[in-house]
């Protein structure tokens, strides 16, 4: 179960509707169970999971996709330009939609490179700091500077989870960009940031937030031209 909720993870989808597809399958195994198939019911349950469990996902922006979603912002009203700031940010941090949204100014260590995310706001309800590089401290002084929004507290001003992921599919489809989720862009950070030489697996598990190496390996999405660059 645990890689199915982390290949749905990878597809970009939300928590509510992986919590609806767990909940369907455990349905559909209780069904099973019920109508006493015996023997059948775990092969069902085999064949119920390989269905729901697509290949992990392997799409990324390019830069010209980031540059033609960005400058779509820029020209719309409301909430647009907090999306495009998330997004800026999401790039560099790896940060989750949730996380983004919740973030604190008071939870930023400057000194530190550190921002530091409370245990109610991230996936594994685990307390976090997200390593700060250059760009994304540029970022959020530059941000800082700026208009804070209706919630001033918040790094991104009290955008919505929900307003965000409208905003970003919104932009992408006015750009004709396809299949080109918000949550890809943690993919893009996380992958970016495993080509900067030096970097260990467990410092690149710091950065990402994830608890195993079976859960980086979902996001890390290095090809072998990359790889062999480095040899």
């Amino acid at each position: 179960m645990n890689e199915f909720i982390a290949a749905r993870l990878g597809d970009g989808a939300s928590r509510s509707t992986i919590k609806k597809d767990v909940a369907n399958l455990q349905r559909w195994r209780k069904l099973a169970t019920k109508a006493e198939l015996g023997g059948m019911t775990e092969g069902l349950w085999r064949h119920d999971y390989q269905l729901c469990a697509a290949d992990p996902r392997t799409r990324r922006p390019t830069e010209i996709e980031l540059a033609r979603v960005f400058a779509d912002l820029d020209d719309r009203p409301g909430w647009a330009i907090w999306v495009k700031r998330a997004a800026r940010l999401a790039v560099l941090t790896g940060m989750r939609r949730g996380e983004l949204c919740s973030a604190l100014w008071k939870n930023l260590d400057r000194a530190a490179r550190l921002l530091h995310l409370a245990s109610a706001d991230t996936k594994g309800r685990v307390f976090r700091s997200v390593p700060l590089s250059d760009e994304a401290l540029d970022l959020l002084k530059s941000l800082e500077a700026e208009q804070r929004g209706p919630e001033p507290q918040k790094i991104l001003g009290g955008l919505p989870v929900d307003m965000l992921s409208k905003g970003w599919l919104d932009a992408c489809r006015r750009q004709h960009i396809d299949n080109l989720h918000f949550h890809d862009l943690r993919a893009f950070a996380i992958t970016q940031t495993a080509r900067k030489p030096g970097l260990t697996i467990a410092e690149l598990q710091v950065f990402s937030g994830h608890a195993t190496l079976s859960q980086l390996q979902v996001y890390l999405r290095l090809d072998a031209e990359s790889v062999a660059r480095k040899l």
